[in-house]
């Protein structure tokens, strides 16, 4: 291709800019590729398909949208090749910018792949901290499994904290002559409701009302009665208590184990299991962690900033998938949008010095993923032929199941090459068994 790299220079680290000037024939080819294209696909009368010429096209389709195609066919060969030239091997897609038609010449802002100074990464000390199974954690459990089997029975008490409440709730927004009636429940010292109707009831028992006035907050959900005043009469239907279950072997042969010793003893032995399990994933962090702050390297701006866009994108995706507006979030996290998304550029930056860490570390070692890691990981059968992994590992959700696989070998590595010692504490504050 007749192009000519005009100017390559590092703009900042790890960011390129390449100026390329195009010959004008190139541009030409282009026009007549996408004529030729239009020209194969356009019903004129009068014209053959694939016989139509470049100047009917053109008439047609309009002189500008087919010379902006030119262009963009141009540009984008013209940039590959310019890659292949100067050796530049960029790792997310480039900004390219047409700074000139005529002749054609574009400037693309290209970043790539930073180079990584590692600091000692084996021989690493750390402290696996592993939490001591206790009493009291065993009764924990005991009581999450006898509230699953939980009751709520019917009592003739007064609605306090903690008893279920089930109430006619009858409300007459001011200036409405009808009423609006509907059975609400809820449990008191936890409800959220607007108006507080918990609060209103507390001391009643089944049978008795309660009647008031509240204005509805300006943020209401219901737009109609935002800063509404209304009259509430609040009738308790009944008032209920959790009823758990008698803690005996009966209980435990329901729960699948052979006596009530049996079951505390299998949930001692669950926790424990879970508490090293955790020690291993902290300690394993620790380590990792230690080796990126150490590092030496510049992660491209450009790079971050897609990043942190991307994320930022995908968290407001998740909150409106949760049905919670994003002003709404700003106001009740007390931020603005631009510490939002300078808080997301930190965590993209952090992601990305350890990724780049992580695969210097695997290149370091020759840890690679495999197309066995990856049929493991995706769940493939055993002698699926048909299956092009190639062009899977294209796919952005096939690169992250494989950046993370990356991860776990790496980590793996650390923590076999660490200088672990290993500490019982108790409790989460993770104090020793002396109190240190």
């Amino acid at each position: 291709m007749n192009i000519e790299v005009v100017e390559v220079k590092e703009v900042e680290p790890n960011v390129f800019s390449v100026e390329v000037s195009v010959a004008e024939e190139e541009l030409k080819k282009a026009w007549l590729e996408v004529c030729r294209s239009y020209s194969n696909r356009l019903n004129i009368p009068g014209f053959r398909r694939g016989h139509i010429p470049p100047e009917i096209v053109e008439r047609f389709v309009g002189r500008e949208r087919v010379r902006r195609e030119a262009v963009d066919r141009t540009v984008a060969k013209a940039y590959r090749e310019a890659l292949k030239r100067t050796g530049i091997n960029p790792i997310e897609q480039a900004r390219v910018e047409v700074v000139q038609e005529e002749p054609l010449r574009f400037k693309a802002t290209v970043s790539v792949r930073p180079h990584v100074k590692l600091p000692e990464y084996k021989g690493l000390r750390a402290e696996r901290r592993i939490r001591k199974v206790t009493e009291e954690d065993i009764e924990r459990e005991v009581e999450e499994l006898r509230r699953r089997e939980a009751k709520w029975v019917p009592v003739d008490e007064p609605a306090t904290e903690g008893l279920l409440v089930r109430a006619k709730v009858e409300v007459r927004p001011e200036g409405e002559e009808r009423s609006h009636v509907e059975t609400v429940q809820f449990v008191m010292g936890r409800a959220r409701l607007v108006p507080d109707i918990a609060s209103k009831v507390g001391g009643l028992k089944a049978g008795q009302s309660v009647e008031f006035e509240e204005t509805y907050p300006e943020d209401f959900d219901d737009e109609e009665l935002r800063g509404k005043r209304a009259r509430f009469k609040v009738e308790v239907l009944s008032v209920s208590k959790l009823e758990l279950p008698p803690l005996d072997d009966d209980f435990a042969r329901r729960q699948q184990f052979g006596s009530l010793k049996e079951m505390r003893e299998r949930i001692r032995e669950a926790l424990e299991e879970e508490y090293r399990r955790r020690a291993d994933e902290e300690v394993a962090e620790e380590l990792l962690r230690a080796v990126v702050e150490r590092a030496e390297l510049e992660v491209p701006r450009p790079l971050v900033e897609r990043t942190a866009e991307f994320m930022l994108t995908e968290f407001k995706k998740l909150l409106e998938r949760r049905g919670v507006k994003w002003e709404d979030y700003l106001k009740e996290s007390s931020r603005t949008e631009e510490q939002m998304r300078e808080e997301f550029e930190r965590r993209a930056k952090e992601a990305l010095r350890e990724r780049f860490v992580v695969e210097a570390i695997a290149e370091a070692e020759g840890i690679e993923v495999t197309e066995e890691d990856l049929r493991g990981r995706l769940g493939a059968k055993e002698g699926s032929k048909d299956i092009d992994w190639e062009a899977l590992r294209g796919l952005p959700e096939v690169r992250g199941v494989e950046r993370r696989i990356l991860k776990e070998k790496v980590v793996k590595l650390l923590v076999e090459n660490a200088r672990i010692e290993e500490r019982e504490i108790v409790g989460e504050g993770g104090k020793g068994e002396d109190g240190g």
